[in-house]
């Protein structure tokens, strides 16, 4: 009797530390989930026909900006192409690409000849539509790590 109640003891015990484990597991699961989610960037409207002053759209991994629905921006600017530019992450900086478009893409004022880095309040103009850069904290930054920007 005593080395059945011995084995069911550490079968309780096992059980027991699966659940925790499997718990932790799950939440370490769900905060890798939303880190990855996270934007990089937000762009925020500051002026351009069609959208409103304010209105931001969340940067994540690849975003392409232009006219065409699909994209990610929707700029309803006639002088925007389809697609007019991308920004891209790449470790952890964001870059800028002009997509070949006659009428160019702008970083503050400069027209882009090759791809450049964004960094946060930087203004991008494609076609009439200026767009202000705020990048939010990357998740390695919130967990205090260091990244080079400090």
């Amino acid at each position: 009797m005593n080395e059945a109640l011995q084995a069911l003891r550490y079968a309780v015990l096992a059980a027991l530390l699966l659940f925790v484990y499997r718990a932790v597991r799950a939440v370490l699961d769900d905060v890798r989930t939303a880190e990855a989610e996270a934007p990089w960037a937000v762009l925020v409207v500051e002026e351009g026909p069609g959208l409103s002053a304010g209105e931001a759209f969340a940067v994540r991994g690849l975003t392409v900006v232009g006219r065409a629905e699909a994209n990610q921006v929707v700029v309803p600017d006639p002088e925007v192409a389809l697609q007019h530019a991308r920004l891209v992450a790449r470790g952890d900086s964001l870059w800028l690409e002009d997509l070949g478009c006659p009428a160019g893409t702008y970083l503050n004022g400069r027209r882009l000849e090759a791809p450049a880095p964004v960094r946060h309040g930087d203004r991008v103009r494609v076609g009439s539509t200026v767009l202000r850069v705020v990048q939010p904290a990357r998740p390695r930054e919130r967990r205090g790590g260091r990244t080079g920007r400090d």
